[in-house]
């Protein structure tokens, strides 16, 4: 421990020395401003406000020695307890990585697969590890300077306990009993099994909120669990036809 400390100690001082010398070791104005705005960026993607200026300094400091990259500041984000207290749907946590990690909107193929994965049980740290992983976070970091770093976090969950702030502050309508009987339908006839309630509630207020009924399709026929099923061609268009054409699902 002792060793460490002088480690420690002495690098401290061989970084000072080397500000005051104008070395390159020192932090450049462009590098701080490009860190200092991705830690903004995610102030207000993830936790929807301006960050205060003791966050905005702490984590841009973590980011600019090294201490946390890309990846780490993620998880810093996410899954903190401000983040947890928003209560997101999980309809609005995709749409949150995608925002996020890949500074748009979700594609229908892709935001539907996330659901269904969200859906089928997986958990909000498997879901995050996906985006934080990829390609588009690598370039996301890349321009403004950040080391995107990796992990995985699928060991992690968030639990949902009450109402979705974005869907409370957009004033969201119930979901309907048919928007429910039509979402057990695609359990039925799609995964061949009963919903379970997250699930059910999930897609039923996607429908409420104003998702059409081929992208929460989509999100069955496209999801893990029924890629797992390894259907054939003839099975998945009979599939098809039992979920798509209102025939009986027995």
């Amino acid at each position: 421990m002792k060793k460490r400390g002088m480690a420690i100690v002495l690098a401290a001082a061989v970084i000072g020395m080397s500000v005051i010398a104008g070395s390159s070791t020192t932090v450049r104005a462009a590098d701080e401003a490009g860190i200092r705005a991705f830690v903004t960026r995610m102030y207000e993607v993830c936790l929807v406000r301006e960050p205060e200026e003791a966050g905005l300094n702490d984590w841009s400091n973590r980011l600019a020695t090294g201490q946390e990259l890309g990846a780490d500041t993620a998880f810093g984000f996410i899954f903190s307890e401000e983040f947890r207290n928003l209560n997101l749907c999980n309809e609005h946590y995709v749409d949150s990585m995608y925002a996020a990690f890949f500074d748009r909107e979700g594609d229908a193929a892709g935001k539907a697969d996330w659901l269904g994965q969200l859906n089928g049980g997986a958990t909000r740290g498997h879901i995050m590890t996906g985006f934080v992983n990829s390609q588009e976070f690598a370039n996301l970091c890349a321009a403004y300077g950040i080391a995107q770093g990796s992990g995985d976090w699928s060991a992690d969950d968030i639990p949902v306990n009450g109402t979705c702030a974005i869907c409370e502050r957009n004033g969201r309508i119930e979901a309907t009993s048919e928007m429910r009987a039509f979402v057990e339908r695609l359990y039925t006839c799609c995964l061949e099994r009963s919903a379970e309630e997250d699930g059910l509630n999930d897609w039923s207020r996607a429908l409420a909120s104003g998702a059409e009924g081929s992208e929460v399709a989509s999100g069955f026929i496209f999801s893990q669990e029924y890629k797992k099923k390894d259907a054939s061609d003839t099975q998945y268009v009979l599939m098809l036809y039992r979920t798509m054409l209102v025939l009986s699902c027995e």
